[in-house]
Protein backbone atom coordinates (compact mmCIF):
# COMPACT_ATOMS: atom_id res chain seq x y z
CA UNK A 1 0.00 0.00 0.00
CA UNK A 2 1.18 3.35 -0.87
CA UNK A 3 1.31 5.87 2.09
CA UNK A 4 -1.19 8.96 1.78
CA UNK A 5 0.27 12.17 1.62
CA UNK A 6 -0.15 13.08 5.18
CA UNK A 7 1.51 9.91 5.97
CA UNK A 8 4.02 10.99 3.96
CA UNK A 9 4.73 14.44 5.57
CA UNK A 10 4.71 12.47 9.23
CA UNK A 11 7.59 10.30 7.79
CA UNK A 12 9.32 13.22 6.60
CA UNK A 13 9.03 15.47 9.22
CA UNK A 14 9.95 12.13 12.01
CA UNK A 15 13.17 12.06 9.97
CA UNK A 16 13.97 15.45 9.82
CA UNK A 17 12.78 16.80 13.34
CA UNK A 18 12.08 14.33 15.80
CA UNK A 19 9.22 12.84 17.35
CA UNK A 20 7.97 17.05 18.49
CA UNK A 21 7.34 17.47 14.56
CA UNK A 22 5.44 14.48 14.35
CA UNK A 23 3.20 15.59 16.94
CA UNK A 24 2.71 18.84 15.36
CA UNK A 25 1.45 17.10 12.19
CA UNK A 26 -0.61 15.32 14.27
CA UNK A 27 -2.43 18.12 15.99
CA UNK A 28 -2.53 20.17 12.38
CA UNK A 29 -4.42 16.94 11.14
CA UNK A 30 -6.23 17.06 14.04
CA UNK A 31 -7.24 21.03 13.66
CA UNK A 32 -7.90 20.41 9.77
CA UNK A 33 -10.65 18.00 10.34
CA UNK A 34 -12.34 19.97 13.00
CA UNK A 35 -12.19 22.82 11.12
CA UNK A 36 -13.57 20.87 8.27
CA UNK A 37 -16.70 19.39 10.36
CA UNK A 38 -17.91 22.73 12.20
CA UNK A 39 -17.92 24.17 8.03
CA UNK A 40 -19.74 21.13 7.09
CA UNK A 41 -22.50 21.71 10.29
CA UNK A 42 -22.50 25.44 9.04
CA UNK A 43 -23.10 24.40 6.01
CA UNK A 44 -25.95 22.45 6.39
CA UNK A 45 -27.26 24.71 8.68
CA UNK A 46 -27.74 27.41 5.96
CA UNK A 47 -28.81 25.00 3.71
CA UNK A 48 -31.89 23.51 6.25
CA UNK A 49 -32.27 27.28 6.97
CA UNK A 50 -32.62 28.22 3.23
CA UNK A 51 -35.22 25.36 2.69
CA UNK A 52 -37.02 25.79 5.78
CA UNK A 53 -37.43 29.85 4.57
CA UNK A 54 -38.36 28.74 0.98
CA UNK A 55 -41.07 26.12 2.19
CA UNK A 56 -42.74 28.59 5.08
CA UNK A 57 -42.38 31.45 2.23
CA UNK A 58 -44.01 29.34 -0.52
CA UNK A 59 -46.81 27.81 1.82
CA UNK A 60 -47.59 31.18 2.95
CA UNK A 61 -49.21 31.96 -1.18
CA UNK A 62 -51.14 28.48 -0.59
CA UNK A 63 -52.42 29.71 2.81
CA UNK A 64 -53.60 32.69 1.46
CA UNK A 65 -54.95 31.16 -1.86
CA UNK A 66 -57.33 28.49 0.66
CA UNK A 67 -57.81 31.75 2.73
CA UNK A 68 -59.79 33.84 0.06
CA UNK A 69 -63.75 33.71 -0.44
CA UNK A 70 -63.68 32.57 2.74
CA UNK A 71 -63.83 35.90 4.77
CA UNK A 72 -63.23 39.36 2.99
CA UNK A 73 -58.99 40.20 2.62
CA UNK A 74 -58.91 42.60 5.39
CA UNK A 75 -60.26 40.02 8.10
CA UNK A 76 -57.72 38.09 6.83
CA UNK A 77 -55.22 40.21 7.30
CA UNK A 78 -56.16 41.92 10.08
CA UNK A 79 -56.05 37.94 12.12
CA UNK A 80 -53.25 37.03 10.83
CA UNK A 81 -51.21 40.15 11.52
CA UNK A 82 -53.18 39.94 14.85
CA UNK A 83 -51.62 36.46 15.77
CA UNK A 84 -48.07 37.34 14.53
CA UNK A 85 -48.19 40.54 16.87
CA UNK A 86 -49.17 38.37 19.88
CA UNK A 87 -46.53 35.73 19.27
CA UNK A 88 -43.94 38.57 18.74
CA UNK A 89 -44.95 40.03 21.93
CA UNK A 90 -44.81 36.86 23.51
CA UNK A 91 -41.38 36.54 22.11
CA UNK A 92 -40.49 39.65 23.36
CA UNK A 93 -41.51 38.96 26.94
CA UNK A 94 -40.07 35.47 26.81
CA UNK A 95 -36.57 36.82 25.95
CA UNK A 96 -36.88 40.21 28.24
CA UNK A 97 -37.10 42.95 25.10
CA UNK A 98 -38.28 46.10 26.12
CA UNK A 99 -41.30 47.58 24.04
CA UNK A 100 -41.00 50.76 25.12
CA UNK A 101 -40.75 53.64 22.65
CA UNK A 102 -41.70 57.15 22.75
CA UNK A 103 -45.16 58.45 21.28
CA UNK A 104 -43.40 59.64 18.30
CA UNK A 105 -41.72 56.20 17.38
CA UNK A 106 -45.04 54.25 18.30
CA UNK A 107 -46.50 56.71 15.53
CA UNK A 108 -43.81 55.50 12.81
CA UNK A 109 -43.95 52.00 13.75
CA UNK A 110 -47.92 52.55 13.36
CA UNK A 111 -47.74 53.98 10.03
CA UNK A 112 -44.44 51.12 9.04
CA UNK A 113 -47.12 48.11 10.17
CA UNK A 114 -50.48 49.69 8.74
CA UNK A 115 -48.59 50.17 4.87
CA UNK A 116 -46.00 47.45 5.10
CA UNK A 117 -48.32 44.82 6.76
CA UNK A 118 -51.80 46.22 6.16
CA UNK A 119 -52.44 48.02 2.82
CA UNK A 120 -49.74 46.12 1.34
CA UNK A 121 -51.40 42.39 2.74
CA UNK A 122 -54.69 43.50 1.39
CA UNK A 123 -53.67 44.24 -1.96
CA UNK A 124 -51.49 41.55 -2.17
CA UNK A 125 -54.77 39.06 -0.99
CA UNK A 126 -56.80 41.22 -3.48
CA UNK A 127 -54.43 40.81 -6.52
CA UNK A 128 -54.47 36.95 -5.26
CA UNK A 129 -58.30 37.20 -6.48
CA UNK A 130 -57.51 37.75 -9.92
CA UNK A 131 -54.21 36.84 -10.52
CA UNK A 132 -51.86 33.19 -10.53
CA UNK A 133 -50.03 33.03 -6.76
CA UNK A 134 -47.00 32.63 -8.52
CA UNK A 135 -47.37 35.88 -10.71
CA UNK A 136 -48.05 37.41 -7.61
CA UNK A 137 -45.02 36.30 -5.59
CA UNK A 138 -42.52 37.68 -8.28
CA UNK A 139 -44.47 41.17 -8.34
CA UNK A 140 -44.62 40.49 -4.39
CA UNK A 141 -40.59 39.82 -4.29
CA UNK A 142 -40.07 43.34 -5.26
CA UNK A 143 -40.81 44.63 -2.07
CA UNK A 144 -37.33 44.17 -1.48
CA UNK A 145 -36.59 47.43 -3.18
CA UNK A 146 -39.65 49.62 -1.97
CA UNK A 147 -37.75 48.64 1.39
CA UNK A 148 -34.46 49.79 0.46
CA UNK A 149 -36.08 53.32 -1.08
CA UNK A 150 -37.70 53.58 1.81
CA UNK A 151 -35.21 53.24 4.21
CA UNK A 152 -32.67 55.42 2.00
CA UNK A 153 -35.77 58.51 2.14
CA UNK A 154 -36.68 58.03 5.68
CA UNK A 155 -33.97 57.31 7.37
CA UNK A 156 -30.89 58.38 5.11
CA UNK A 157 -29.63 54.69 5.31
CA UNK A 158 -27.90 53.36 2.14
CA UNK A 159 -28.38 50.45 0.72
CA UNK A 160 -25.51 48.17 1.21
CA UNK A 161 -23.88 46.62 -1.75
CA UNK A 162 -24.09 43.32 -0.68
CA UNK A 163 -27.64 43.53 0.43
CA UNK A 164 -28.57 45.55 -2.98
CA UNK A 165 -27.26 42.17 -4.66
CA UNK A 166 -28.92 39.76 -2.44
CA UNK A 167 -31.98 41.49 -3.44
CA UNK A 168 -32.05 41.43 -6.83
CA UNK A 169 -30.61 37.27 -6.81
CA UNK A 170 -33.95 36.87 -4.90
CA UNK A 171 -36.15 38.49 -7.13
CA UNK A 172 -34.33 36.34 -10.06
CA UNK A 173 -34.76 33.43 -8.23
CA UNK A 174 -37.82 33.78 -8.09
CA UNK A 175 -38.43 34.53 -11.49
CA UNK A 176 -36.84 31.82 -12.81
CA UNK A 177 -38.19 29.13 -10.36
CA UNK A 178 -41.81 30.91 -11.92
CA UNK A 179 -40.42 30.26 -15.07
CA UNK A 180 -39.56 26.36 -14.31
CA UNK A 181 -42.61 25.66 -13.42
CA UNK A 182 -44.34 27.08 -16.29
CA UNK A 183 -42.05 25.25 -18.61
CA UNK A 184 -42.48 22.07 -17.10
CA UNK A 185 -46.28 22.55 -17.10
CA UNK A 186 -46.09 23.55 -20.60
CA UNK A 187 -43.84 20.19 -21.59
CA UNK A 188 -46.33 18.04 -19.62
CA UNK A 189 -49.31 19.72 -21.84
CA UNK A 190 -51.36 21.37 -18.82
CA UNK A 191 -50.56 24.81 -20.06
Amino acid sequence: RRPSPVEDARELSRRQFGAHAERYVTSRDHQASESLDRLLALLFFLVLLFFLASFIWGTTWLAIKFQLGIVAPEVSVAWRFGLASLLLVGWCLLRGVSLRFTARDHGRLALLGFLLFGLNYVLVYRAEQHLASGLVAVVFSFLVFWNLLGARLFFGTPAPPAVALGAVLGVVQVALGLQIINNSLRTLGVL
